[in-house]
């Protein structure tokens, strides 16, 4: 609810800010106030768009775990049912033996102790058996250990599947409450696509000045010379070369190219297309190969993060001139951006030196 309340709020903001009369674009305005018009209009979309990517994340990182808790559970349960033939075929074997058992202690017995026969005989269980000191005098320590043996035997093969019944009851439990979880974010993300299309409406009111926007990127993203700075096989050129590549494809949860991309699939497409392995989730690669770098010192070839300075939710490539390349999140394109659009930019990381 308080999600919902959230995205109602951010689509309440983006209507009256842009029914306001300081952002009521005049008959004639100067190119600065154009500008400022049209930057302010991106800004908002893109706030927008940002709710949905933090909902997209949080979906990835769930289906992920529901997948690995699914792989646990069809593991264990191939184990319970593999223990579970064990103990069908021990019984089996428990239970020939306990008769045999029976008819040899009857014929040792019978004819000299009557009693002791009955004793035997009548006795619940072989526990039962071996706790009656009486037997004790009559029957010989090996046949006594024997018994002791196969009970014991019995036991442990008992245990052991009662021990993985409640394993998979666990997982069984995990998987439930994941999936509850999943139900939460796709109920969240229902309330993030209805900011989205909200998002949607204002681009399509602003289409020509937002359209101006991203030429205006593209054309700047052009005249970028990426250098020939490299790392073994990788040059920022061709870095970038090869991120211009997939300009136009969608963007698909999970995907790692060459048609389709998430945010980390695509960085990660890109850089091993160039010769440099890149983890595959975006909180992996903020901790993996490469070196910090602040906000205001990027340079082209720089993988550019969003989000916690510890858990970044985005991650994209940055082209220079304030702009990277990104798959950005559900129903958009790899496209050009400008980092000045994004209000949880927080730090980039240095693959190519």
């Amino acid at each position: 609810m308080a999600v919902k309340k959230c995205y109602v709020m951010l689509v309440l903001i983006l209507i009256v800010s842009f029914i306001s009369p300081q952002n009521i674009i005049n008959a004639a305005p100067s190119k600065t106030e154009t500008q400022s018009n049209y930057d302010e209009a991106m800004r908002k979309v893109e706030a927008a768009n940002d709710a949905i990517r933090k909902c997209d994340d949080k979906i990835n990182t769930l289906i992920a775990k529901q997948k690995e808790t699914e792989t646990a559970i069809s593991t264990k349960q191939k184990e319970i049912a593999d223990k579970e033939s064990n103990i069908n075929e021990s019984s089996k074997d428990l239970s020939k033996k306990e008769e045999e058992f029976k008819d040899r202690i009857r014929s040792a017995y019978k004819n000299g102790n009557d009693t002791t026969l009955a004793i035997i005989l009548n006795a619940e269980s072989f526990g039962d058996l071996i706790e009656r000191k009486e037997i004790l005098r009559n029957v010989s320590l090996s046949d006594i250990r024997f018994i002791k043996k196969i009970k014991e035997s019995k036991d442990t093969l008992d245990e052991e599947k009662r021990n993985l019944e409640n394993e998979a009851a666990e997982l069984d439990k995990l998987k439930s409450d994941l999936q509850g979880q999943i139900d939460t974010i796709n109920a969240e993300k229902s309330s993030s696509e209805k900011a989205r299309k909200e998002a949607e409406a204002l681009k399509s009111k602003y289409a020509a000045q937002l359209e101006a926007i991203n030429r205006a990127i593209a054309a700047e993203a052009n005249t970028v010379s990426g250098g020939t700075t490299n790392t073994g096989t990788a040059t920022v050129s061709n870095v970038l070369a090869e991120a211009k590549k997939h300009l136009g494809k969608q963007y698909v949860w999970g995907a790692t190219g060459p048609n389709t991309f998430d945010c980390s699939g695509f960085t990660q497409y890109v850089y091993k297309k160039c010769g440099v392995s890149l983890t595959r989730t975006t909180y992996t690669q903020v901790k993996g190969i490469g070196t910090y770098v602040a906000p205001g010192n990027e340079k082209p070839g720089d993988l550019v993060f969003f989000g916690s300075l510890k858990s970044p939710h985005h991650v994209g490539i940055y082209v220079g001139n304030g702009i990277f390349i990104h798959a950005p999140q559900t129903g958009d394109v790899v496209k050009y951006t400008k980092l000045k659009y994004m209000s949880d930019y927080t730090q980039a990381r240095r693959i190519i030196s």
